[in-house]
Formats: C-alpha cells, sequence, structure tokens
C-alpha cells in the first residue's frame, strides 16, 4: 500500500499529523526542560553580544532547503530545529557558563543535552520523511 503519495510498491514517508506535530512538541518540551533547569541552576553569564545574535536569529526568514511543495509543519520542524542548533553552539561556545565546579558543570552538559538531542532528532526525521 502507497498511501496515496506514491508510486505502486513504494512505501510513503509516514503521515505528518503521527509523526512531525510530535516532533514539534518534543521541541518545544526539550526548550521548556532546558530553560526550567538552566534557570534553576543559575549559571548563566551575560554577553552583550548574545541578544543581539538571538534576534537576528528569530527575525532571519531562514531556507531550510526543502523542495518547495514540503508540508508546512516540516518545514517550521527543520526551521526551528535549525535555530535551535544555533542556540546550542551558543551554549557550548560559552562552556562551562558560570559553573565553577565539576558538578555545575556536568549539571549545565545534562540540562542541553536532551535539548541537543531533541534538535538532532527533529532534523533526521524531517530529512527521512522526504520522499526520496
Amino acid at each position: 500500500m502507497d498511501g496515496g503519495r506514491g508510486a505502486p510498491g513504494v512505501l510513503a514517508p509516514p503521515p505528518v499529523e503521527g509523526t512531525l506535530r510530535s516532533l514539534s512538541g518534543r521541541l518545544d518540551q526539550a526548550v521548556g526542560d532546558a530553560a526550567r533547569t538552566l534557570a534553576g541552576l543559575d549559571l548563566a553569564r551575560w554577553h552583550p553580544e548574545v541578544p543581539a545574535l538571538l534576534a537576528g536569529l528569530s527575525a532571519r526568514a531562514e531556507d531550510p532547503g526543502l523542495p518547495p511543495d514540503t508540508d508546512p509543519v516540516a518545514v517550521s520542524v527543520l526551521t526551528r530545529a535549525r535555530r535551535l542548533a544555533t542556540v546550542l553552539d551558543l551554549a557550548l561556545a560559552d562552556s562551562p557558563g558560570a559553573a565553577v565546579t565539576a558538578g555545575q558543570m556536568a549539571a549545565r552538559e545534562q540540562a542541553l543535552r536532551p535539548l541537543s538531542d531533541a534538535v538532532r532528532e527533529a532534523t533526521t526525521a524531517v530529512w527521512n520523511w522526504l520522499p526520496r
């Protein structure tokens, strides 16, 4: 069965409703969890250039490189995942943040890891979802 999206005998990508929307929700959850955990750790450092970088990131219309007829949910998930990857890069470039003990450094890393995993999972899923 081809799900009405491809040639007979060719497997179609999974339905958007069941996978990409779920990944979008997992990205939201990972962002919220990481933010709450990091806020609780209170290990942030102020860098005057970061707000401008983040503002530019959210204002930038990013072309994720997907075919023009790609489902808007896939485009949204990939665009958000790429933006979050950039934010993670900024956080990792500032490692260890304001952490001064090995325990604080580990806690910061543990707070960021699930977000990094969610970003990687979402990016991979979108590219795997596309018909070949």
